[in-house]
């Protein structure tokens, strides 16, 4: 479902029953499998090396860098309907909220500490400036940048239906 190259050149790997790290051989160097469950929507290796997991239960999951779970550190977040959720460097997680015309940033303990209005949010992302950027499901498909007081610094208009968005 997501891959993301890691900084020490490994490629985080989710898929919706397992999560797994290979090297630049393409290697198997850690694997996380949920065998017949596949509830996995999201998931990240943060920096400090824990891994972070959204699933179909709306439950957060961390786990250490090798995989096991820490205790009292699961919480359940009261909305999510995609799996085009983000989890930023810190642990939170960006949770576009479509039919809401929402995205909510939670923290650590699912508590909510940012939110935007934005048209049927597919997903969100956030910048290096701190700035987010939302792409809409609503036609004419729109990707904005929106400052952290929810107003658009920039726009682009597309007929193209986009799951996810980044930036570069």
């Amino acid at each position: 479902m997501q891959c993301e190259r890691l900084r020490n050149g490994n490629t985080f790997i989710v898929g919706q029953n397992y999560i797994m790290e290979v090297n630049r051989k393409g290697d198997e160097v850690w694997k996380y499998d949920r065998n017949n469950f596949h509830d996995i929507r999201t998931a990240r290796r943060i920096p400090n090396g824990q891994i972070v997991i959204l699933d179909q239960n709306n439950q957060v999951k961390r786990l250490d860098r090798n995989g096991k779970e820490l205790p009292n550190k699961n919480v359940r977040l009261a909305n999510v309907y995609y799996y085009q959720n983000e989890i930023l460097d810190n642990g939170n997680i960006l949770v576009p909220l479509g039919w809401n015309n929402k995205v909510v940033e939670y923290d650590s303990n699912g508590k909510e500490v940012w939110s935007v209005t934005s048209v049927q949010p597919m997903h969100a992302v956030r910048l290096p400036n701190k700035n987010t950027l939302v792409m809409s499901q609503n036609f004419p498909y729109k990707v904005q940048e929106l400052d952290k007081n929810g107003k658009a610094v920039r726009e682009h208009s597309t007929n193209t239906y986009l799951f996810r968005v980044k930036a570069r």
